[in-house]
């Protein structure tokens, strides 16, 4: 009998051929609980179980492949993850990378001085020499504002810090010189470090590689979509905005209550209709509050900045802390501090001396006379005897909604609802004018 392949082997009473094999220790975690394959061939041919085998082999084998190419792809998204992206490079954000070079650069110092191999004095005066010129360049680098030199230092340390900025220019001049600063203070206090003085090491910054706030706002809306409240969407997609023009696009370990406090702060200042006049004096909110040139009512302040931004937080409290959300962020204690505080937008019932004036005087008497204006007239009247509102009446198609019963002879207005209708009502809706008002009413 010949000798089996590797892999091939025949069950000794059934005489029907297995393929066993091994599965290889890089594609081991792809397999939990296994550690070879075994099947059976169906056969107990010689011939064609050597051709299943083979068959098999080629079907594993992709199927290997195709394994270590989705672990490869999985270590590469790591290390992808590990990259935070900075996309906006607000003054906190500038601050808080000037301030983790510092805290690293003390840091390092200090743990040199706990190691096994400590300084010693030569060391020492070589780095306080090599310090106090780096920072006469440095200090003429700041004053002339030839930054160009600090450039590849700055990338260097995002590289190491795995933070990948994606500013403009402008933004990467301005991080350039901050950074160029907090180099100077670094170097002033290794130097006094040197000489024997107490200097603490700060702690690094944890907040700058959270997510950007326009990323939690558009996670939100999207949420906020789901919870079918229609009727809010559009105030809480406008608060959200504002939020973000106001605050700036930080990442959100950077918020700060104080954020918050400025936010509704500037709100209270906005005149109404704030956005048409941010666009025709080309200014942005902030700048526009800063005119006083009207303010923001109670019922708005409350019913749709507070709410918004209450439930906002509140989502972000519970969705985005693991991210860095910061759970001390509160809308509580937020109050109105302006002048417009009573309703100023109340209704009230016509009286009837003013129905008679409206409906009976000289100038509904002058559209009715006028078939040009005919509809200044029929309008109001239908509204009255129907309850509608003149733009839900303005939709009515007078060529088919505009009806007569066949057994009355009533004319009346037939009303249809194409949205959502409540449950056991009908979806064909008939508003009827009192027996013997609207017989005259045109057809076309």
């Amino acid at each position: 009998m010949p000798m089996l392949p590797t892999g091939l082997q025949r069950h000794p009473k059934s005489k029907i051929y297995y393929y066993r094999q091994r599965i290889p220790a890089d594609v081991l975690r792809c397999y939990p609980g296994k550690r070879e394959i075994v099947c059976s061939l169906k056969t107990k041919i010689y011939s064609v179980a050597t051709l299943r085998l083979r068959e098999k082999q080629a079907i594993l084998s992709g199927e290997w492949d195709r394994c270590r190419q989705r672990l490869a792809d999985k270590v590469a998204e790591r290390q992808l993850d590990a990259i935070k992206v900075i996309d906006s490079l607000s003054p906190e954000a500038i601050e808080a990378i000037c301030c983790d070079f510092e805290a690293m650069s003390l840091a390092g110092d200090e743990a040199r001085r706990l190691s096994a191999n400590p300084y010693d004095m030569e060391e020492i005066q070589e780095y306080r020499i090599g310090y106090a010129e780096a920072n006469r360049d440095l200090k003429v680098a700041v004053a002339t504002g030839n930054l160009g030199a600090l450039r590849e230092p700055l990338e260097q340390f995002l590289a190491l810090r795995q933070w990948h900025i994606s500013g403009s220019d402008a933004d990467m001049r301005r991080l350039t010189l901050a950074f160029c600063r907090a180099a100077i203070r670094t170097n002033e206090k290794l130097l006094r470090r040197y000489g024997g003085e107490d200097i603490p090491t700060p702690e690094r910054t944890k907040h700058l590689a959270t997510p950007e706030l326009s990323k939690v706002v558009a996670a939100y809306i999207e949420y906020y979509q789901l919870l079918g409240k229609t009727s809010m969407l559009k105030k809480v997609r406008a608060a959200l905005q504002l939020l973000l023009e106001i605050v700036g696009d930080k990442p959100i370990g950077l918020l700060r209550q104080g954020d918050l406090e400025n936010y509704f702060e500037t709100i209270q200042c906005l005149p109404p209709r704030w956005k048409d006049a941010c666009r025709k004096r080309q200014m942005s909110p902030s700048e526009l509050a800063k005119l006083h040139i009207g303010e923001i009512s109670k019922a708005t302040f409350e019913g749709t900045y507070v709410a918004s931004l209450g439930a906002f937080v509140e989502y972000c409290r519970h969705k985005w802390q693991d991210e860095g959300w910061r759970a001390s962020l509160t809308v509580a204690g937020v109050r109105y501090t302006g002048s417009r505080r009573d309703s100023e937008a109340g209704q009230r019932a016509f009286t009837q001396h003013e129905l008679q004036r409206l409906f009976q005087g000289p100038e509904m008497a002058k559209f009715a006379n006028d078939s040009a204006q005919a509809h200044k007239f029929w309008l109001p009247h239908l509204g009255l005897f129907s309850g509608a509102r003149v733009n839900e009446l303005c939709q009515i198609n007078p060529q088919s909604d505009v009806r007569q019963d066949r057994d009355s002879g009533v004319w009346y207005l037939d009303i249809r609802m194409h949205l959502t209708v409540p449950k056991g009502w009908s979806s064909q809706l008939r508003l009827r004018a009192p027996k013997g008002e609207c017989r005259s009413i045109p057809r076309s």
